[in-house]
Protein backbone atom coordinates (compact mmCIF):
# COMPACT_ATOMS: atom_id res chain seq x y z
CA UNK A 1 0.00 0.00 0.00
CA UNK A 2 1.49 3.32 -1.06
CA UNK A 3 1.22 6.27 1.34
CA UNK A 4 -0.41 9.40 0.01
CA UNK A 5 1.91 12.26 -0.93
CA UNK A 6 2.19 15.11 1.58
CA UNK A 7 2.51 18.64 0.24
CA UNK A 8 3.62 21.84 1.93
CA UNK A 9 0.39 23.79 2.50
CA UNK A 10 1.19 27.17 0.99
CA UNK A 11 4.49 27.17 -0.87
CA UNK A 12 3.44 26.80 -4.46
CA UNK A 13 5.09 28.67 -7.32
CA UNK A 14 7.18 31.80 -7.76
CA UNK A 15 5.10 34.93 -7.43
CA UNK A 16 6.65 36.59 -10.48
CA UNK A 17 5.17 33.84 -12.66
CA UNK A 18 1.65 34.84 -11.67
CA UNK A 19 -0.03 36.58 -14.67
CA UNK A 20 -0.30 40.28 -13.86
CA UNK A 21 -1.07 41.98 -17.15
CA UNK A 22 -3.96 44.43 -17.17
CA UNK A 23 -6.31 42.03 -18.91
CA UNK A 24 -5.68 39.32 -16.32
CA UNK A 25 -6.13 41.72 -13.42
CA UNK A 26 -9.32 43.04 -14.96
CA UNK A 27 -10.71 39.52 -15.27
CA UNK A 28 -9.67 38.54 -11.73
CA UNK A 29 -11.22 41.63 -10.19
CA UNK A 30 -14.42 41.22 -12.20
CA UNK A 31 -14.84 37.67 -10.93
CA UNK A 32 -14.14 38.70 -7.34
CA UNK A 33 -16.58 41.59 -7.45
CA UNK A 34 -19.29 39.48 -9.04
CA UNK A 35 -18.81 36.72 -6.46
CA UNK A 36 -18.94 39.20 -3.59
CA UNK A 37 -22.10 40.91 -4.82
CA UNK A 38 -23.80 37.59 -5.52
CA UNK A 39 -23.06 36.35 -1.99
CA UNK A 40 -23.99 39.61 -0.23
CA UNK A 41 -26.62 39.01 2.43
CA UNK A 42 -29.86 40.98 2.78
CA UNK A 43 -28.46 43.04 5.67
CA UNK A 44 -25.56 44.17 3.45
CA UNK A 45 -22.94 41.86 5.00
CA UNK A 46 -20.17 41.00 2.55
CA UNK A 47 -18.24 38.64 4.84
CA UNK A 48 -17.33 35.07 3.96
CA UNK A 49 -19.45 32.73 6.07
CA UNK A 50 -16.61 30.19 6.17
CA UNK A 51 -14.33 32.55 8.12
CA UNK A 52 -13.85 32.01 11.85
CA UNK A 53 -11.32 34.76 12.60
CA UNK A 54 -9.90 37.91 11.00
CA UNK A 55 -13.55 38.89 10.64
CA UNK A 56 -13.70 42.45 11.95
CA UNK A 57 -12.17 44.06 8.86
CA UNK A 58 -13.55 41.68 6.20
CA UNK A 59 -16.70 43.44 5.00
CA UNK A 60 -14.96 46.81 4.82
CA UNK A 61 -12.16 45.18 2.81
CA UNK A 62 -14.66 43.89 0.26
CA UNK A 63 -16.20 47.37 0.02
CA UNK A 64 -12.73 48.67 -0.84
CA UNK A 65 -12.47 46.10 -3.66
CA UNK A 66 -15.80 47.32 -5.06
CA UNK A 67 -14.45 50.87 -4.96
CA UNK A 68 -11.26 49.66 -6.68
CA UNK A 69 -13.27 48.16 -9.55
CA UNK A 70 -15.12 51.47 -9.99
CA UNK A 71 -11.93 53.53 -9.74
CA UNK A 72 -10.16 51.43 -12.38
CA UNK A 73 -13.19 51.64 -14.64
CA UNK A 74 -13.51 47.85 -14.69
CA UNK A 75 -17.12 47.96 -13.59
CA UNK A 76 -19.46 50.92 -13.14
CA UNK A 77 -23.12 50.10 -12.62
CA UNK A 78 -25.92 50.67 -10.14
CA UNK A 79 -25.63 47.12 -8.77
CA UNK A 80 -22.05 47.71 -7.68
CA UNK A 81 -22.91 51.08 -6.12
CA UNK A 82 -25.83 49.59 -4.21
CA UNK A 83 -23.71 46.70 -2.93
CA UNK A 84 -20.95 49.05 -1.77
CA UNK A 85 -23.33 51.40 0.02
CA UNK A 86 -25.25 48.60 1.73
CA UNK A 87 -21.96 46.93 2.66
CA UNK A 88 -20.62 50.13 4.19
CA UNK A 89 -23.86 50.73 6.11
CA UNK A 90 -23.52 47.23 7.55
CA UNK A 91 -19.93 47.88 8.62
CA UNK A 92 -20.75 51.20 10.29
CA UNK A 93 -23.72 49.66 12.12
CA UNK A 94 -22.41 46.19 13.02
CA UNK A 95 -18.62 46.02 12.81
CA UNK A 96 -17.52 49.13 14.68
CA UNK A 97 -17.11 48.36 18.39
CA UNK A 98 -16.89 51.03 21.10
CA UNK A 99 -17.12 48.90 24.25
CA UNK A 100 -13.88 47.43 25.61
CA UNK A 101 -13.36 43.78 24.71
CA UNK A 102 -13.22 41.66 27.92
CA UNK A 103 -9.74 40.23 28.46
CA UNK A 104 -7.88 42.88 26.48
CA UNK A 105 -4.57 43.29 28.33
CA UNK A 106 -3.04 46.13 26.40
CA UNK A 107 -5.47 48.99 26.92
CA UNK A 108 -3.91 52.14 28.37
CA UNK A 109 -7.26 53.93 28.52
CA UNK A 110 -10.34 52.01 29.68
CA UNK A 111 -13.89 52.79 28.54
CA UNK A 112 -12.64 55.33 25.99
CA UNK A 113 -15.62 54.84 23.68
CA UNK A 114 -13.23 55.00 20.72
CA UNK A 115 -14.04 52.69 17.79
CA UNK A 116 -12.04 49.58 17.00
CA UNK A 117 -12.42 46.36 14.99
CA UNK A 118 -12.45 42.87 16.48
CA UNK A 119 -10.42 39.87 15.38
CA UNK A 120 -13.27 37.59 16.50
CA UNK A 121 -16.74 39.06 16.90
CA UNK A 122 -17.70 37.41 20.20
CA UNK A 123 -16.82 39.42 23.30
CA UNK A 124 -13.77 38.10 25.10
CA UNK A 125 -12.79 35.69 22.33
CA UNK A 126 -9.13 36.31 21.41
CA UNK A 127 -9.09 40.07 22.13
CA UNK A 128 -5.34 40.16 21.52
CA UNK A 129 -6.04 40.18 17.78
CA UNK A 130 -8.07 43.38 17.91
CA UNK A 131 -5.06 45.65 17.42
CA UNK A 132 -4.01 44.27 14.01
CA UNK A 133 -7.66 43.92 12.96
CA UNK A 134 -8.12 47.63 13.68
CA UNK A 135 -5.00 48.45 11.66
CA UNK A 136 -6.38 46.43 8.74
CA UNK A 137 -9.81 48.09 9.08
CA UNK A 138 -8.19 51.54 9.04
CA UNK A 139 -6.23 50.65 5.91
CA UNK A 140 -9.46 49.53 4.21
CA UNK A 141 -11.19 52.70 5.41
CA UNK A 142 -8.63 55.08 3.90
CA UNK A 143 -8.81 53.19 0.59
CA UNK A 144 -12.61 53.53 0.54
CA UNK A 145 -12.31 57.22 1.41
CA UNK A 146 -9.74 57.73 -1.36
CA UNK A 147 -11.22 55.56 -4.13
CA UNK A 148 -14.91 55.62 -3.30
CA UNK A 149 -15.90 59.27 -3.56
CA UNK A 150 -18.12 58.53 -6.56
CA UNK A 151 -19.47 55.30 -5.05
CA UNK A 152 -20.54 56.03 -1.48
CA UNK A 153 -22.75 58.91 -0.33
CA UNK A 154 -21.41 62.13 1.17
CA UNK A 155 -22.94 61.19 4.53
CA UNK A 156 -21.24 57.80 4.42
CA UNK A 157 -17.91 59.41 3.53
CA UNK A 158 -18.16 61.75 6.51
CA UNK A 159 -19.19 58.94 8.89
CA UNK A 160 -16.36 56.70 7.70
CA UNK A 161 -13.82 59.52 8.03
CA UNK A 162 -14.95 60.03 11.63
CA UNK A 163 -14.65 56.29 12.38
CA UNK A 164 -11.22 56.14 10.71
CA UNK A 165 -9.99 59.00 12.91
CA UNK A 166 -11.35 57.11 15.90
CA UNK A 167 -9.53 53.94 14.79
CA UNK A 168 -6.27 55.89 14.73
CA UNK A 169 -6.88 57.30 18.19
CA UNK A 170 -7.73 53.83 19.55
CA UNK A 171 -4.52 52.41 18.09
CA UNK A 172 -2.33 55.18 19.48
CA UNK A 173 -4.14 56.43 22.60
CA UNK A 174 -6.49 53.80 24.02
CA UNK A 175 -4.22 50.82 23.27
CA UNK A 176 -0.51 50.29 23.64
CA UNK A 177 1.08 50.74 20.24
CA UNK A 178 2.16 47.45 18.63
CA UNK A 179 1.29 45.29 21.65
CA UNK A 180 2.31 42.02 19.96
CA UNK A 181 5.76 43.40 19.06
CA UNK A 182 4.99 42.50 15.47
CA UNK A 183 6.57 45.08 13.21
CA UNK A 184 4.55 44.43 10.07
CA UNK A 185 1.41 45.41 12.01
CA UNK A 186 3.13 48.53 13.34
CA UNK A 187 4.34 49.58 9.89
CA UNK A 188 0.83 48.99 8.59
CA UNK A 189 -0.51 51.33 11.26
CA UNK A 190 2.03 53.95 10.23
CA UNK A 191 0.91 53.66 6.59
CA UNK A 192 -2.71 54.05 7.69
CA UNK A 193 -1.88 57.13 9.75
CA UNK A 194 0.15 58.73 6.96
CA UNK A 195 -2.68 58.15 4.47
CA UNK A 196 -5.41 59.32 6.83
CA UNK A 197 -3.51 62.47 7.75
CA UNK A 198 -2.94 63.31 4.09
CA UNK A 199 -6.59 62.67 3.17
CA UNK A 200 -7.96 64.82 5.99
CA UNK A 201 -5.14 67.42 5.88
CA UNK A 202 -4.32 66.60 9.51
CA UNK A 203 -0.59 67.21 9.83
CA UNK A 204 -0.64 66.13 13.48
CA UNK A 205 -1.62 62.59 12.45
CA UNK A 206 1.20 62.49 9.90
CA UNK A 207 3.69 63.76 12.49
CA UNK A 208 2.53 61.19 15.04
CA UNK A 209 2.80 58.38 12.49
CA UNK A 210 6.38 59.32 11.60
CA UNK A 211 7.33 59.62 15.27
CA UNK A 212 5.91 56.17 16.00
CA UNK A 213 7.78 54.69 13.06
CA UNK A 214 11.10 55.99 14.31
CA UNK A 215 10.51 55.27 18.01
CA UNK A 216 8.57 52.00 17.88
CA UNK A 217 9.81 50.32 14.69
CA UNK A 218 13.20 51.68 13.69
CA UNK A 219 14.58 51.99 17.21
CA UNK A 220 13.71 48.38 18.06
CA UNK A 221 15.27 46.68 15.05
CA UNK A 222 17.55 43.67 15.54
CA UNK A 223 20.56 42.61 13.49
CA UNK A 224 20.61 39.34 11.55
CA UNK A 225 23.44 38.51 9.13
CA UNK A 226 24.52 42.13 9.13
CA UNK A 227 21.08 43.54 8.29
CA UNK A 228 18.85 45.60 10.60
CA UNK A 229 15.41 44.02 10.63
CA UNK A 230 12.11 44.97 12.28
CA UNK A 231 11.14 42.78 15.23
CA UNK A 232 8.53 40.10 14.47
CA UNK A 233 7.25 38.32 17.58
CA UNK A 234 10.56 38.81 19.35
CA UNK A 235 13.03 38.29 16.50
CA UNK A 236 13.87 39.69 13.11
CA UNK A 237 14.01 36.70 10.77
CA UNK A 238 10.46 35.76 9.87
CA UNK A 239 9.86 33.92 6.62
CA UNK A 240 6.24 35.09 6.35
CA UNK A 241 6.00 38.66 7.59
CA UNK A 242 9.06 40.29 6.05
CA UNK A 243 7.56 40.27 2.53
CA UNK A 244 4.44 41.88 4.03
CA UNK A 245 6.61 44.49 5.73
CA UNK A 246 8.14 45.26 2.33
CA UNK A 247 4.66 45.97 0.96
CA UNK A 248 3.92 48.34 3.83
CA UNK A 249 7.25 50.13 3.39
CA UNK A 250 6.68 50.52 -0.35
CA UNK A 251 3.26 52.04 0.31
CA UNK A 252 4.62 54.24 3.11
CA UNK A 253 7.12 55.73 0.68
CA UNK A 254 4.46 56.23 -2.01
CA UNK A 255 2.28 58.10 0.48
CA UNK A 256 4.97 60.15 2.24
CA UNK A 257 8.06 60.33 0.04
CA UNK A 258 10.21 59.75 3.14
CA UNK A 259 13.63 58.27 2.39
CA UNK A 260 13.73 56.18 5.58
CA UNK A 261 11.10 53.81 4.18
CA UNK A 262 13.24 53.16 1.11
CA UNK A 263 16.40 52.65 3.16
CA UNK A 264 14.75 50.21 5.55
CA UNK A 265 13.01 48.33 2.76
CA UNK A 266 16.29 47.99 0.88
CA UNK A 267 17.87 46.42 3.95
CA UNK A 268 15.07 43.89 4.41
CA UNK A 269 15.12 43.11 0.68
CA UNK A 270 18.87 42.42 0.69
CA UNK A 271 18.44 40.14 3.70
CA UNK A 272 15.65 38.29 1.91
CA UNK A 273 17.73 38.00 -1.26
CA UNK A 274 20.52 36.31 0.73
CA UNK A 275 18.03 34.00 2.45
CA UNK A 276 15.86 32.84 -0.45
CA UNK A 277 16.88 29.67 -2.24
CA UNK A 278 17.26 29.51 -6.01
CA UNK A 279 13.67 28.29 -6.37
CA UNK A 280 12.33 30.81 -3.87
CA UNK A 281 12.11 28.50 -0.86
CA UNK A 282 12.46 30.26 2.48
CA UNK A 283 13.06 28.43 5.72
CA UNK A 284 13.64 29.24 9.35
CA UNK A 285 12.92 32.09 11.71
CA UNK A 286 11.25 32.28 15.11
CA UNK A 287 7.78 31.54 13.78
CA UNK A 288 8.47 29.17 10.91
CA UNK A 289 5.18 27.51 10.00
CA UNK A 290 5.38 26.79 6.28
CA UNK A 291 2.78 29.51 5.78
CA UNK A 292 4.08 31.83 3.10
CA UNK A 293 2.30 34.95 2.01
CA UNK A 294 0.31 35.53 -1.13
CA UNK A 295 -1.17 38.81 -2.31
CA UNK A 296 -0.01 40.73 0.76
CA UNK A 297 3.69 40.48 -0.15
CA UNK A 298 3.47 40.99 -3.92
CA UNK A 299 3.82 44.77 -4.08
CA UNK A 300 6.76 44.87 -1.70
CA UNK A 301 8.68 42.05 -3.37
CA UNK A 302 8.24 43.68 -6.78
CA UNK A 303 8.95 47.24 -5.59
CA UNK A 304 12.13 46.46 -3.69
CA UNK A 305 13.30 43.70 -6.02
CA UNK A 306 13.48 46.35 -8.72
CA UNK A 307 15.24 48.79 -6.38
CA UNK A 308 18.06 46.45 -5.31
CA UNK A 309 18.21 44.66 -8.69
CA UNK A 310 17.39 41.25 -7.22
CA UNK A 311 14.99 38.59 -8.44
CA UNK A 312 12.83 38.56 -5.30
CA UNK A 313 9.87 37.43 -7.39
CA UNK A 314 11.20 33.87 -7.23
CA UNK A 315 9.65 33.74 -3.75
CA UNK A 316 7.33 30.73 -3.51
CA UNK A 317 3.95 32.28 -2.77
CA UNK A 318 0.55 30.91 -1.82
CA UNK A 319 -1.45 30.56 -5.03
CA UNK A 320 -4.66 30.03 -3.04
CA UNK A 321 -4.58 33.71 -2.12
CA UNK A 322 -2.60 35.02 -5.06
CA UNK A 323 -4.60 38.13 -5.97
CA UNK A 324 -6.78 38.52 -2.91
CA UNK A 325 -7.46 36.74 0.37
CA UNK A 326 -10.14 34.05 0.18
CA UNK A 327 -11.37 31.66 2.86
CA UNK A 328 -13.77 30.14 0.34
CA UNK A 329 -12.00 29.72 -3.03
CA UNK A 330 -13.07 32.40 -5.48
CA UNK A 331 -14.82 34.52 -2.86
CA UNK A 332 -12.81 37.51 -1.59
CA UNK A 333 -12.85 37.67 2.19
CA UNK A 334 -11.70 41.29 2.28
CA UNK A 335 -8.79 40.50 4.59
CA UNK A 336 -5.56 42.04 3.18
CA UNK A 337 -7.69 43.81 0.54
CA UNK A 338 -5.51 46.90 0.95
CA UNK A 339 -2.60 44.95 -0.55
CA UNK A 340 -4.82 43.95 -3.49
CA UNK A 341 -5.79 47.58 -4.04
CA UNK A 342 -2.18 48.77 -4.03
CA UNK A 343 -0.93 45.98 -6.28
CA UNK A 344 -3.71 46.50 -8.82
CA UNK A 345 -2.92 50.22 -8.99
CA UNK A 346 0.83 49.64 -9.40
CA UNK A 347 2.33 49.38 -12.89
CA UNK A 348 5.87 48.25 -12.09
CA UNK A 349 7.43 45.17 -13.65
CA UNK A 350 9.24 42.32 -11.94
CA UNK A 351 13.01 42.54 -12.02
CA UNK A 352 14.57 39.48 -13.66
CA UNK A 353 18.26 38.77 -14.05
CA UNK A 354 20.16 36.55 -16.51
CA UNK A 355 19.93 32.97 -15.25
CA UNK A 356 23.51 32.16 -16.27
CA UNK A 357 25.07 34.70 -13.88
CA UNK A 358 26.10 33.46 -10.40
CA UNK A 359 24.84 35.67 -7.60
CA UNK A 360 27.06 36.10 -4.56
CA UNK A 361 26.20 37.64 -1.22
CA UNK A 362 28.19 37.15 1.97
CA UNK A 363 25.56 34.70 3.19
CA UNK A 364 24.61 32.90 -0.01
CA UNK A 365 25.65 31.52 -3.35
CA UNK A 366 23.07 31.17 -6.10
CA UNK A 367 23.55 30.06 -9.68
CA UNK A 368 20.85 28.78 -12.01
CA UNK A 369 18.75 26.25 -10.14
CA UNK A 370 21.24 25.79 -7.29
CA UNK A 371 21.79 27.76 -4.11
CA UNK A 372 23.35 27.59 -0.66
CA UNK A 373 22.07 29.83 2.14
CA UNK A 374 24.24 30.42 5.21
CA UNK A 375 23.53 31.49 8.77
CA UNK A 376 25.12 34.48 10.49
CA UNK A 377 27.93 32.09 11.50
CA UNK A 378 28.37 31.17 7.83
CA UNK A 379 27.05 27.64 8.33
CA UNK A 380 24.92 26.24 5.50
CA UNK A 381 21.34 25.61 6.57
CA UNK A 382 19.40 25.61 3.27
CA UNK A 383 20.49 24.05 -0.02
CA UNK A 384 18.50 23.91 -3.24
CA UNK A 385 19.59 21.62 -6.08
CA UNK A 386 17.86 19.27 -8.47
CA UNK A 387 14.46 20.86 -7.74
CA UNK A 388 14.91 19.61 -4.17
CA UNK A 389 15.28 21.55 -0.94
CA UNK A 390 17.64 20.33 1.77
CA UNK A 391 17.57 21.86 5.26
CA UNK A 392 20.08 21.70 8.10
CA UNK A 393 20.39 18.56 10.18
CA UNK A 394 20.36 18.48 13.98
CA UNK A 395 22.74 16.40 16.07
CA UNK A 396 23.09 16.71 19.85
CA UNK A 397 21.41 20.15 19.69
CA UNK A 398 23.89 21.29 17.03
CA UNK A 399 22.42 22.59 13.79
CA UNK A 400 24.06 22.75 10.40
CA UNK A 401 25.73 20.99 7.51
CA UNK A 402 29.43 20.21 7.82
CA UNK A 403 32.22 18.02 9.26
CA UNK A 404 31.62 16.17 12.55
CA UNK A 405 34.33 15.17 15.03
CA UNK A 406 33.63 11.84 16.82
CA UNK A 407 35.61 11.38 20.06
CA UNK A 408 36.47 7.92 21.30
CA UNK A 409 34.31 8.47 24.42
CA UNK A 410 31.20 8.98 22.28
CA UNK A 411 31.10 12.78 22.24
CA UNK A 412 30.37 14.44 18.92
CA UNK A 413 31.00 17.99 17.76
CA UNK A 414 29.85 19.69 14.61
CA UNK A 415 32.81 21.76 13.42
CA UNK A 416 30.94 24.76 12.09
CA UNK A 417 30.72 27.30 14.95
CA UNK A 418 33.50 29.88 14.54
CA UNK A 419 35.56 31.26 17.39
CA UNK A 420 35.74 34.64 15.73
CA UNK A 421 35.18 36.29 12.36
CA UNK A 422 35.15 34.01 9.34
CA UNK A 423 36.65 34.72 5.95
CA UNK A 424 34.67 34.44 2.72
CA UNK A 425 35.98 34.32 -0.83
CA UNK A 426 33.70 34.23 -3.88
CA UNK A 427 34.68 33.32 -7.42
CA UNK A 428 33.08 33.01 -10.84
CA UNK A 429 34.95 31.22 -13.59
CA UNK A 430 34.02 29.26 -16.70
CA UNK A 431 30.33 29.00 -15.92
CA UNK A 432 30.98 27.97 -12.31
CA UNK A 433 30.16 29.85 -9.12
CA UNK A 434 32.11 29.12 -5.93
CA UNK A 435 32.24 30.22 -2.30
CA UNK A 436 34.99 29.38 0.16
CA UNK A 437 34.38 29.87 3.89
CA UNK A 438 37.32 29.65 6.31
CA UNK A 439 36.68 29.48 10.06
CA UNK A 440 38.68 29.06 13.24
CA UNK A 441 36.87 26.39 15.24
CA UNK A 442 37.78 25.29 18.77
CA UNK A 443 37.07 21.73 19.88
CA UNK A 444 36.09 20.61 23.38
CA UNK A 445 39.77 19.77 23.92
CA UNK A 446 40.67 23.44 23.25
CA UNK A 447 42.29 22.59 19.93
CA UNK A 448 41.92 25.30 17.31
CA UNK A 449 41.24 24.04 13.82
CA UNK A 450 41.17 25.89 10.53
CA UNK A 451 38.03 24.49 8.91
CA UNK A 452 37.23 25.30 5.30
CA UNK A 453 34.08 24.53 3.38
CA UNK A 454 33.95 25.03 -0.36
CA UNK A 455 30.76 25.17 -2.43
CA UNK A 456 30.98 24.91 -6.21
CA UNK A 457 28.06 24.85 -8.64
CA UNK A 458 27.53 24.85 -12.37
CA UNK A 459 23.92 25.96 -11.96
CA UNK A 460 22.53 22.41 -11.93
CA UNK A 461 24.70 20.49 -9.46
CA UNK A 462 26.42 21.38 -6.21
CA UNK A 463 29.72 20.03 -4.87
CA UNK A 464 30.52 20.47 -1.16
CA UNK A 465 34.10 20.02 0.06
CA UNK A 466 35.27 20.21 3.69
CA UNK A 467 38.99 20.57 4.43
CA UNK A 468 40.78 20.48 7.82
CA UNK A 469 44.07 19.29 9.30
CA UNK A 470 43.57 15.66 10.36
CA UNK A 471 46.87 15.68 12.25
CA UNK A 472 45.55 18.29 14.71
CA UNK A 473 42.73 16.02 15.90
CA UNK A 474 42.93 13.73 18.96
CA UNK A 475 44.29 10.23 18.45
CA UNK A 476 41.46 7.81 17.80
CA UNK A 477 38.99 10.52 16.78
CA UNK A 478 36.93 9.94 13.66
CA UNK A 479 35.47 12.31 11.13
CA UNK A 480 32.22 12.23 9.21
CA UNK A 481 30.10 14.76 7.36
CA UNK A 482 26.68 15.81 8.64
CA UNK A 483 24.56 16.20 5.52
CA UNK A 484 21.32 18.10 5.34
CA UNK A 485 17.85 16.66 5.59
CA UNK A 486 16.02 16.28 2.25
CA UNK A 487 12.87 18.26 2.85
CA UNK A 488 10.76 19.01 -0.20
CA UNK A 489 10.84 18.57 -3.94
CA UNK A 490 9.01 20.34 -6.74
CA UNK A 491 6.06 18.49 -8.22
CA UNK A 492 4.36 20.69 -10.75
CA UNK A 493 3.24 23.84 -8.98
CA UNK A 494 3.43 22.24 -5.54
CA UNK A 495 6.17 21.28 -3.11
CA UNK A 496 5.99 17.64 -1.99
CA UNK A 497 7.50 16.77 1.37
CA UNK A 498 10.22 14.11 1.12
CA UNK A 499 9.47 11.19 3.44
CA UNK A 500 12.02 8.58 2.35
CA UNK A 501 15.57 8.74 0.98
CA UNK A 502 18.08 6.19 -0.25
CA UNK A 503 21.24 5.75 -2.23
CA UNK A 504 20.86 4.89 -5.93
CA UNK A 505 19.74 1.28 -6.08
CA UNK A 506 19.58 1.03 -2.28
CA UNK A 507 16.71 0.40 0.09
CA UNK A 508 14.44 3.33 1.03
CA UNK A 509 15.08 4.91 4.42
CA UNK A 510 12.06 6.30 6.31
CA UNK A 511 12.91 9.77 7.60
CA UNK A 512 10.11 9.53 10.13
CA UNK A 513 11.67 6.63 12.07
CA UNK A 514 13.48 7.90 15.16
CA UNK A 515 16.88 6.71 16.38
CA UNK A 516 17.86 5.03 13.12
CA UNK A 517 20.88 5.94 11.06
CA UNK A 518 21.30 5.87 7.31
CA UNK A 519 24.65 4.48 6.24
CA UNK A 520 25.92 5.93 2.98
CA UNK A 521 28.86 5.30 0.72
CA UNK A 522 30.49 8.66 1.44
CA UNK A 523 34.12 8.47 2.58
CA UNK A 524 36.69 10.87 3.99
CA UNK A 525 39.99 11.38 2.27
CA UNK A 526 43.14 12.44 4.15
CA UNK A 527 42.62 16.02 3.00
CA UNK A 528 38.89 16.31 3.46
CA UNK A 529 35.56 15.01 2.31
CA UNK A 530 33.54 15.30 -0.82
Amino acid sequence: MTAAAVYLPSQHASVHDLPDDDGQLRMVLARAVDAAITRQRPDGNLEDLAAVDDIGDMALGVVSLLCLAWHRGDRRDAKLVDAARRGLDFVLAERVFRTDNPGELFLQLRDSGLPYARYVLEAGDHPFGDWPSTVWALLHAVNVLELGREVITEAQWTALADVATGFWRWLTEASMFNPQQTANQAIGAVVAGLTLGRLLSETSIVDDAMFLYHSEVRARRVVDRGFRLPVEHGAGHDQNYLPISLTFLARAYEVSGEQCFLDDGDEIARHLEARLSARGFDYGGPRYSEQHCGCEGMLGLRFFGERIRAELGRYLGDRRVAYYCATTPGLPSGHFAFATVWFFLDDRQWYREPAETPVHTRYSLRHGNVSVSLTGQLTPYLIDAGATTVIESVMDHQHGIGPVLHHSDGRRMLLTRPLGPARVRDATEGGLGAKLVTKAVVTWDQVMLAVQQLYVTDGERLCLIAVLDRAALPVGAELSFLAGLPYATAEGSRQRRIRTVGEPGGDPFDLGESWRALTTGARWSPAGSR
